[in-house]
C-alpha cells in the first residue's frame, strides 16, 4: 500500500494521540482521495474533520496533531521526505545539553557562531544576508539569522531541570531551514553537530 515509509514520524505518539493506528489514518485518507489532494491545508482540513467528528478519542490540540497525521501520510505516499516542509524545502535540528546556566551557555554558543564567522564573515562558506538578531522569552534565548542563500539559522537555549547539588545545565537547539534539498539540509545539520562540540 506504502510508497514510502512514513519515516521521521512518531507513529506511536499519533496513534496515542487520536486513539487510531497511522494504518488506519492512511487507509482512511486514501478512501477520501487524500492521495490525489495537492495542497497540504487540503489534508489537514480532512484529518481535523474526523478528529472533531467524534471518530477518534478526544484529541488535545487538534490542529497540531492535524499536521502531524498529516506530515506522516505526505511521507507514507512519498510526498515529502523527512525534514521536508509543505513548500518543500527542508528544516534540521542539533542540539545538545551543556553545563551553566541559559545565559552562560547561549553566550559560548553564540560566540561559537561569531567566531565561525569571523572567519571569512560565512558560515560554510555562505554569508549573512544581514546582521543577525537576538531576543528572549521567559523561558528561552534566541539567535537569529536569514542567510545569502535563502536559509534561515537560529540557536535557542533555555535551562534544563536542575538536580540539588548538580551544577546548572542549560540546552542549546540549532535549528537550520529553508535548505533547498535533503542533502543540503544534511549538510547544515553536520556543521550545527559539530559547533558545540568546540563549546
Amino acid at each position: 500500500m506504502s510508497t514510502s515509509p512514513a519515516r521521521g514520524a512518531n507513529l506511536n505518539a499519533i496513534a496515542e494521540a487520536t486513539g487510531l493506528t497511522f494504518e488506519d489514518w492512511a487507509a482512511w485518507l486514501d478512501a477520501r482521495g487524500a492521495r490525489d489532494l495537492t495542497v497540504h491545508a487540503e489534508i489537514v482540513g480532512l484529518v481535523l474533520e474526523r478528529m472533531r467528528s467524534g471518530e477518534t478519542a478526544e484529541v488535545g490540540s487538534p490542529e497540531w496533531w492535524a499536521q502531524g497525521v498529516t506530515v506522516a501520510y505526505e511521507q507514507h505516499i512519498g510526498r515529502r521526505r523527512p525534514g521536508q516542509r509543505a513548500d518543500g524545502t527542508f528544516a534540521v535540528t542539533a542540539s545538545r545539553i551543556l553545563e551553566g546556566t541559559r545565559e552562560e551557555v547561549h553566550a559560548r554558543a553564540v560566540g561559537a557562531v561569531r567566531a565561525a564567522l569571523s572567519d571569512g564573515g560565512a558560515l560554510r562558506g555562505v554569508g549573512l544576508a544581514k546582521e543577525p538578531t537576538e531576543s528572549a522569552t521567559a523561558t528561552r534565548l534566541f539567535w537569529r539569522a536569514v542567510l545569502a542563500d535563502g536559509t534561515r539559522a537560529e540557536l535557542a537555549t533555555e535551562p534544563r531541570p536542575q538536580t540539588a547539588g548538580k551544577p546548572a545545565k542549560a540546552a542549546v537547539v540549532a535549528t537550520h531551514s529553508r535548505a533547498a534539498s535533503a542533502e543540503e539540509a544534511a549538510a547544515w545539520k553536520a556543521f550545527w553537530r559539530n559547533l558545540p562540540a568546540a563549546l
